[in-house]
This record gives structure tokens, sequence and C-alpha cells, in this order.
């Protein structure tokens, strides 16, 4: 689901940025401005509940362009976008339709990097289920306590249980 995550964000901010060339394994020496660089984001886990856990995700995006104005310019329309939608990006398939699906970031930030270059930082948690060992089905005699004849058929409290009960109430008095 993180690729799709990712891939949902990568195609929302190439299209707020204007669609500028993407890079996304290494930068060559000689790239075509604008650009974008998406590398790998980074990862930390996190056991979060009984079932689930948490991956916290942070990603350094790098815009690029001939001046830093205009890759501050390129990157703030990106930002600007991400503001507007509140945080929350569609996920989207492999043919780029929304799946009804969000992702929500955290607060953005914006830093020049270097001449010609300015970083957005996002970051968002994902939770996955933990996989648990297959488990055997249930079968009727887990089920079966109410339809019992005998001694299950009995809905009154025994007269022993009863009395041993009696023993940890304390008395009233009467009114």
């Amino acid at each position: 689901m993180w690729e799709q995550e990712t891939a949902s964000i990568t195609k929302f901010i190439m299209d707020a940025a204007g669609n500028p060339n993407p890079y996304y394994y290494k930068v060559p020496q000689s790239f075509l401005v604008p650009a974008i660089y998406f590398p790998a984001p980074q990862m930390s886990t996190n056991g979060e509940a009984m079932n689930h856990y948490k991956l916290s995700f942070t990603w350094f995006i790098k815009f690029f362009h001939k001046t830093t104005q205009e890759a501050y310019t390129l990157a703030y329309t990106a930002l600007q976008e991400l503001k507007r939608v509140k945080h929350l990006l569609p996920i989207v398939d492999d043919q780029g339709v929304p799946t009804g699906e969000y992702v929500r970031l955290n607060d953005p930030s914006l830093n020049m990097v270097d001449d010609g270059t300015v970083q957005l930082q996002i970051s968002w948690d994902s939770r996955r289920p933990y996989y648990a060992d297959e488990v055997a089905a249930a079968t009727d005699n887990h089920f079966d306590l109410f339809f019992k004849t005998g001694e299950y058929a009995e809905t009154a409290i025994p007269e022993d249980a009863a009395a041993q009960a009696e023993q940890f109430i304390p008395e009233q008095e009467e009114p």
C-alpha cells in the first residue's frame, strides 16, 4: 500500500507543480530544469495496537530550477495546493484514477537547500494490520452450549452456588 501512497503523492505533487521533469533514483549530471527529485522516503515503524502497526514516512522532495527563486516558486505552488486540500490527498490506482481512499499528510515545510534547489518535506503515517497465522475454523462444539440438554439446560443457579455467593454479599440493614 505504501507504494500506492507514494505514487499518489508523486502524482499530486507533479500535477500541482505543473509537471516538471521527474527524477526518481538519481539526478543525472546534466538534468533538465525545472525538475523534481523524488528519492525514497525515510521510514520508521511503531507498534500501535493489538492488530495494527504504524509506518511513519518522511519524504524530502527536491525542486530544481535555474534560480533559487524559481525553484522556490515551483515548490511553493505544490505546497499551496497541499494546503488547499487540507493535506488530504486522493489515493490513485495504476491508471491514475482516484480509488475513493485518501492519505493525510502532516504539516509540510519548505527549505532552501542550495542555489536553484528547494526542498519540500512531507510526512505521514500509514497504519497496517499485523498478519496473523491462519487460525483453525470454529466447529459446532464451540457454539452448541445453549442447545445441549442435561446440566446446561438449567437456567437457574444451583443451590450450593447461591449459598457460596451469599457469603460475599454484605448484610443490609432494614430501613
